[in-house]
C-alpha cells in the first residue's frame, strides 16, 4: 500500500480576509511539513516508529520528531478514499458526534473555497 504524496499546490491556498491571514500561513507551513514527513523513507514502513496500539483493522504508530510527537494510523477503508475526503471536508461539523473528545465544534469564517476557519473545543485540553 503507497501512501505517499509527492506535491501540493499551496500557492492558491490564499485568504482573503486579513484577520485570518497568520493563521491561513502557519496553517500552510503545516501542510509542508506533513508532506516532507510522510514522504519520508521511514514513514511507509514504520522504521523507528514506536507501535502504541493495534486491533483487527487499525495499527497507531508513533514518532518524536522536532516539532513533537507524532501520530500515524494504518487502517483499511472499504469505501473510496475520495469520498471520505468530501465526507470530512462538507461534514465537518459532525465529527462532534464520533469523537467523544471533543465537545464543540463551529465553523467561524470561510474566507476561500478551499480554507475554513474552525473553532474545537477539546476536552481535558
Amino acid at each position: 500500500m503507497d501512501s505517499v504524496a509527492t506535491a501540493v499546490n499551496t500557492s492558491n491556498i490564499n485568504c482573503t480576509v486579513e484577520k485570518y491571514a497568520e493563521g491561513v500561513r502557519q496553517a500552510n507551513e503545516a501542510l509542508r511539513d506533513l508532506l516532507i514527513l510522510v514522504n519520508m523513507p521511514d514513514f511507509e514502513d514504520h522504521d523507528g516508529w514506536k507501535q502504541k496500539s493495534s486491533n483487527e483493522t487499525d495499527v497507531v504508530y508513533s514518532k518524536r520528531f522536532s516539532m513533537g510527537k507524532v501520530f500515524t494510523m494504518r487502517t483499511v477503508f472499504n469505501f473510496p478514499l475520495e469520498q471520505a475526503f468530501v465526507e470530512h471536508w462538507e461534514n465537518f461539523a459532525d465529527i462532534i458526534h464520533y469523537n467523544k473528545n471533543i465537545s464543540a465544534i463551529k465553523i467561524i469564517a470561510s474566507p476561500s473555497a478551499n480554507t475554513d476557519v474552525v473553532y474545537v473545543n477539546i476536552l481535558n485540553a
